[in-house]
């Protein structure tokens, strides 16, 4: 995003298999997500934009009130959770759960579920509760 003050730094370490996007707008962040296998992503609104399509996730925290979301993902089996972004083993723990993502098996399971609990049906659900039907 726009926040990041370090992207020289974050080229420097870039390699062949790097593709860095800067501040995508909400257009290409779509695309981009559509065309992924698996996104890495802290607790925030974006789980369930990931959800809604369908997009496994690796979830970090970066604050602690994203931690009960993350969990009640984690405890639904839609995302695998990897830590707080200042824990000491992060980079570990974020390839342990690339490694248990890599099977397509896997990632279709986390799939249907994050499209199963956000539907976009959610203002028809609760409008229907509302007027009573």
């Amino acid at each position: 995003g726009c926040w990041f003050s370090n992207i020289e730094s974050i080229v420097k370490v870039s390699d062949e298999k790097t593709i860095l996007i800067h501040n995508p707008d909400a257009e290409e962040l779509k695309n981009i997500m559509l065309k992924s296998d698996l996104a890495i992503s802290a607790g925030r609104q974006t789980l369930y934009e990931l959800a809604r399509i369908g997009l496994p996730v690796i979830g970090i925290g970066t604050a602690e009130n994203q931690l009960h979301n993350l969990f009640a993902w984690e405890r639904a089996g839609f995302l695998e959770y990897a830590g707080m972004h200042d824990d000491r083993q992060i980079l570990d723990n974020i390839l342990m759960a690339i490694n248990k993502s890599l099977p397509f098996s896997e990632r279709l399971k986390r799939s249907n579920l994050g499209k199963k609990y956000v539907d976009g049906r959610g203002v028809e659900r609760i409008s229907d509760y509302l007027m009573g039907n």
